[in-house]
């Protein structure tokens, strides 16, 4: 019949409708760590704060839209309004477009104004583009060739930011998206745009956007307790680690005070052995050799022995 056709047709189409949005959010929302998961939801939250359209700590406005029209496409759902219906899901394709396009601009600024070549943002860049140009490529192939060409895997080093953004840009009412949603990329600080990397239409970033305040926060309460380490002693070893240190020290010195009387009394020794043969070798007649430079020497009956420096030789 054909209510039944109509319970099934809305069945279906609520199935993908709850579907698109677990693809769009994940289920890692509300976590922590990774903040956020790793879906669009995320990467919309993550591109808003670069981009000076959102304050740290608040929904992406673009994500509170897209948000608004999965709930609004479930309304038009049961009422059967199949028309509104197309027309949400249309808007919510046309949302999801603006983080790709951040992506894309965040990458290739990356390795184009602050020379970071690393695979890992050339990955990024790549996988950017090639999600971006065949949206793109509806507006014009042209722009689409030189988006993906100059951020494609190898060229990334070699690509232009300002060519990039100006292909893009050129084509934001086509793409249905505007400078607002987009925004540009800002400081750490969030109180201005980066060098050639601001927001088209005289767009400014929103009060109290970017990263940069909790992150200077954190650095600033780092080096305050480095100061304080610094300048605050060691605090004491309890009793059992102080005494345990006491023994290991005065063992250590023991032993080598042994090791130093031990080498002291073997060249005492050496030396009266060396002192005693060559006193014997010189009151004994014969002729002396030690290693070195010749010495004159004489024996008992007044005759001269040639003797050098080194081990005595009595002959």
């Amino acid at each position: 019949s054909t209510s039944n056709t109509t319970d099934i047709n809305k069945q279906n189409s609520q199935q993908h409708l709850d579907r698109a949005f677990s693809f769009y959010a994940g289920s890692l929302v509300d976590s922590k760590l990774p903040l956020g998961g790793y879906f669009l939801y995320n990467l919309a939250q993550i591109q808003c704060l670069k981009f000076g359209t959102c304050k740290k700590g608040h929904v992406a406005p673009i994500n509170t839209e897209i948000i608004v029209n999965f709930v609004l496409g479930k309304q038009n759902i049961e009422k059967g309004d199949c028309t509104k219906f197309d027309e949400i899901t249309q808007r919510i394709k046309v949302l999801l477009k603006v983080p790709l396009i951040q992506g894309s601009l965040r990458s290739i600024y990356a390795m184009d104004r602050e020379d970071d070549h690393r695979p890992e943002i050339q990955g990024e860049a790549s996988a950017f583009a090639a999600a971006l140009a065949p949206i793109l490529s509806v507006c014009s192939q042209g722009s689409a060739d030189i988006v993906f060409n100059d951020m494609a895997p190898g060229n990334g080093p070699t690509g232009s930011f300002e060519v990039v953004k100006s292909s893009l840009e050129r084509h934001y009412t086509c793409m249905g998206v505007t400078c607002n949603n987009v925004g540009g990329i800002i400081t750490l600080r969030g109180d201005k745009y980066l060098d050639r990397a601001e927001a088209c239409g005289g767009v400014s970033p929103v009060p109290g956007a970017g990263i940069g305040a909790e992150v200077l926060a954190e650095e600033k309460m780092k080096e305050e307790e480095e100061l304080a380490d610094r300048n605050f002693p060691e605090p004491p070893l309890p009793p059992s680690t102080a005494e345990e240190v006491v023994g290991r020290n005065l063992l250590l010195g023991f032993l080598f005070g042994m090791v130093v009387v031990f080498v002291a009394a073997v060249i005492m020794y050496v030396r009266k052995k060396t002192r005693k043969e060559f006193d014997t070798a010189v009151d004994s007649p014969g002729k002396l050799e030690l290693s070195g430079a010749p010495i004159e020497t004489s024996d008992e009956s007044g005759n001269n022995v040639l003797a050098e420096r080194g081990e005595a030789i009595v002959a």
